[in-house]
């Protein structure tokens, strides 16, 4: 299914479906296992190769040929699938055509005053280092073209924007972790393992039946949370798309919640502004028979308690391209929350009816009101007021009967005399 911001680029690639891909495709005798599609259809391979790269998210095209291999290379038509993974498996019935789309020059992620002797993730956030860094609003448009050091949908702030002092990986302060189940074989290390600060081979695991799964991160009281760094297994990348993470605020209420849209090993969320009192992090898997699994997750910010006394070292240059952020105002009281949801009455964030529900409970302007005589024309109060409401609409119906029953014999008496003329 097409993400939502890849539908314009793809009306667009359908238009000029007679223009030559962009990049080169390297073609291999295999398929691209079930999950992460994009979009599917009946296409000549020009034309899926032309859609491919007009989507940022698109890293292959894959065809179930059976016996026709020559007839699709030679320009027939067949049923390809545009993939956001280009982990192809061999087999001979299938051709897969991934994408060879260059590694953006000059671009670099780093760590904010990052030290190569320490071997934990301890400070950031990441940030662009290089002299062609692209604004914060143009990494999207500029991964048609180029490929990014990770997947960064919000964009990552300039090095040289950064100021002060660095933030800390706050999911190293968490003491309660836990995943919705255990993979029982060797390579699930445990729940630990996505949170202690080493960048390897190593990840949890849950089981891949059964779900929803996920991933909870609790942390000890309430945080302030800059930026969110996902490290994925170095094989079977194309296993977390379509995983979400979710930031609660320490009411348990959803604040704010991004989706992985395609397979790659590093995802990097910037957010701006900043987001407050976040008490727990959940990366979850929307089906029933998905795994779960990732190598580390960081967190970089600070407690809520240090940004609101003030004042805070760390600081953000926005540049003149970027709109400035808002000033963030000081926490308000939470609601006092005595244990973690279940799954039974945990959010699905984002949802479109809880959205409404949200914005519906806001109180109403006074000059939105309605007046006392507005609201007794809307709701009758009395029985007799509702009694005349009743004989009124009566009377409107029955009148309108009148006039339909008068229309129809007119209708067929000058029908008739048509007829016998």
């Amino acid at each position: 299914m097409p993400t939502a911001n890849a539908v314009p680029a793809v009306a667009e690639a359908v238009r000029s479906q007679k223009q030559a891909p962009e990049h080169s495709y390297s073609q291999h005798r295999g398929y691209l296992p079930l999950g992460s599609d994009i979009m599917n259809g009946t296409f000549t391979l020009q034309h899926a190769q032309s859609l491919c790269d007009s989507i940022s998210d698109c890293l292959a095209v894959t065809i179930n040929v059976g016996n026709r291999a020559e007839n699709v290379l030679a320009g027939a038509k067949h049923q390809m699938w545009l993939k956001s993974s280009s982990e192809w498996v061999p087999n001979g019935g299938h051709l897969t055509f991934v994408k060879l789309r260059p590694d953006c020059p000059g671009i670099e992620f780093k760590r904010m005053t990052f030290l190569p002797t320490l071997s934990k993730a301890l400070h950031g956030p990441y940030c662009c280092q290089g002299a062609q860094c692209p604004d914060e609003n143009a990494y999207a448009t500029l991964e048609k073209s180029c490929a990014m050091p990770g997947a960064t949908p919000l964009g990552v702030p300039r090095c040289s924007d950064l100021q002060g002092d660095p933030l800390e990986n706050i999911a190293l302060r968490s003491t309660n972790v836990s995943q919705s189940s255990d993979w029982p074989h060797a390579e699930n290390k445990g729940a630990n393992v996505a949170i202690d600060g080493v960048i390897d081979t190593q990840y949890f695991h849950t089981q891949c039946v059964n779900g929803p799964q996920w991933f909870r991160l609790v942390f000890n009281e309430p945080m302030m949370v800059a930026q969110v760094v996902l490290h994925n297994r170095r094989d079977h990348k194309a296993r977390l798309v379509g995983a979400s993470i979710t930031m609660y605020r320490d009411n348990w209420k959803p604040s704010l919640s991004v989706r992985m849209t395609t397979a790659r090993k590093l995802f990097v969320w910037t957010f701006r502004p900043v987001l407050s009192s976040i008490k727990m992090v959940e990366v979850a898997m929307p089906g029933v028979n998905d795994c779960l699994h990732f190598s580390e997750l960081e967190v970089f910010g600070a407690t809520q308690q240090l940004v609101d006394e003030g004042p805070f070292s760390f600081q953000r240059k926005v540049p003149a391209t970027v709109a400035p952020e808002p000033k963030a105002a000081p926490s308000a009281p939470s609601a006092k929350a005595t244990s973690l949801p279940d799954d039974a009455s945990r959010p699905t964030f984002p949802d479109v009816k809880q959205v409404k529900r949200l914005k519906s409970s806001k109180p109403l302007e006074p000059e939105m009101r309605p007046s006392k005589a507005e609201n007794s024309t809307l709701f009758p109060n009395s029985e007799a007021e509702r009694e005349n409401s009743m004989l009124m609409a009566a009377s409107a119906g029955s009148a309108t009967t009148v006039v339909l029953v008068i229309m129809q014999w007119f209708w067929i008496k000058a029908h008739w005399l048509d007829m016998w003329q």
